[in-house]
């Protein structure tokens, strides 16, 4: 199931790729509505807080500059940007 979430002014659709994939946690894929693709990474200590990179094939791996200090949780259950 798609859902939708809101970092900025920009809104993507999220959808969750495997959800044991990320240290025994879920990988989510965002798309925006142009069609700029990002993955989620887990925080290696922190593992509930999540950051964006690059999908493969999109400008390269690592993290968007534009959303280099945007921080991601699903601790409730549901993506959300912190």
């Amino acid at each position: 199931m798609a859902t939708k979430i809101r970092i900025g002014k920009r809104e993507f659709t999220v959808t969750m790729i495997d959800a044991t994939a990320d240290l025994g946690r879920p990988l989510y894929s965002l798309e925006g509505a142009r069609g700029a693709k990002y993955l989620t990474s887990r925080n290696y200590h922190n593992a509930e807080f999540m950051f964006l990179v690059h999908a493969p094939g999109e400008r390269g791996f690592g993290i968007p500059s534009d959303y280099k200090s945007t921080r991601l949780t699903d601790k409730s259950g549901e993506l959300v940007a912190l």
